[in-house]
């Protein structure tokens, strides 16, 4: 009896560790198909994320180039905006340096036009001030 109680124990004890072992697999599973789905979620996201940024910044930059302007219209903006501060001016201005047309830039160093610019971050109205910051990155970046 002794012998058969023993064996008995050892029975329950393996089931016990293949129950358990069975057990901690499918927890494993679960846990991979967890860890495969978040995977996944997280990397759908990324390359719709990717996609969006990548066409915003090609049809930026389809817009950026497509601007077109004359040397002349852009100088007499230049001057117009030494002159008036006038809004659609500098707003002008911002889309010409945002094509990083090497020529505009030159333009506007010519006509001291960074100096103004500066000016226009002191005591003016917001609009002026955020425009202003825009020509000022568009010439530094180029």
């Amino acid at each position: 009896d002794f012998h058969h109680s023993r064996l008995d124990e050892r029975k329950e004890k393996s089931s016990l560790k293949t129950s358990s072992l069975v057990s901690g697999q499918r927890q494993r599973k679960i846990h991979e198909k967890d860890i495969s789905t978040k995977e996944k979620r997280a990397s759908t996201f990324y390359t719709k994320r990717l996609r969006t940024t990548l066409n915003d910044t090609d049809s930026s930059i389809e817009q950026q180039n497509s601007f077109a302007y004359t040397d002349e219209e852009f100088r007499n903006k230049i001057f117009e905006l030494l002159r008036t501060n006038n809004l659609e001016a500098i707003q002008y201005i911002r889309n010409v340096l945002s094509t990083g047309d090497w020529d505009a830039i030159q333009m506007a160093l010519d006509c001291k036009l960074i100096p103004h610019l500066i000016s226009l971050l002191i005591n003016r109205t917001e609009e002026l001030r955020i425009e202003a910051t825009w020509c000022l990155t568009n010439i530094a970046t180029g």
